[in-house]
């Protein structure tokens, strides 16, 4: 997912940069991994990729 735009506690932030999600699922374990990577000019915060996540899981949620 590429972000341009973070909002957070009512400020909008400018960004530029990736962030790799790589998300696996063992069938036969029943167990899921998962791994993040930035890329980009402007790095986020463990609470910046928190906010970035919960937004996009609420936009799978509501599609």
């Amino acid at each position: 997912m590429n972000y341009a735009l973070l909002y957070r506690f009512g400020v909008f932030k400018m960004l530029q940069g990736r962030v790799v999600i790589d998300f696996q699922y063992d069938e036969e374990k029943e167990q899921c991994s998962w791994d993040i990577k930035q890329k980009g000019k402007d790095m986020l915060s463990k609470d910046d990729l928190i906010q970035l996540l919960q937004h996009c899981i609420g936009e799978l949620m509501t599609t």
